[in-house]
């Protein structure tokens, strides 16, 4: 399991709330199964997320996943749309 972090910001650089971040797998197309950490700077708490995830006040897309390919596309909240195609996951200590 990998976090993944991105920091959505507006035109002026502000962060951008209400965002919404869809994730999928690389290969398959499907939603992926992500997860949510209760504390960013701690060890992931899995607690089960839906594969979108909508930005607050500070613009962070934050999930954790297993090792794999994800597709993750960004949209709303202010933002030009982004699409990041085959974004590796890996831990490398399993």
């Amino acid at each position: 399991m990998q976090r993944f972090y991105w920091k959505c910001t507006d035109t002026n650089g502000n962060p951008a709330s209400g965002v919404s971040a869809v994730v999928t797998d690389s290969g398959t197309g499907a939603a992926s199964t992500i997860y949510a950490a209760s504390d960013p700077l701690q060890d992931p708490v899995v607690a089960l997320a839906s594969n979108t995830i909508v930005t607050s006040s500070d613009g962070m897309v934050a999930f954790t996943a297993a090792n794999g390919q994800y597709n993750i596309v960004m949209s709303g909240g202010g933002i030009t749309p982004l699409t990041i195609n085959r974004w590796t996951l890996s831990d490398v200590t399993v």
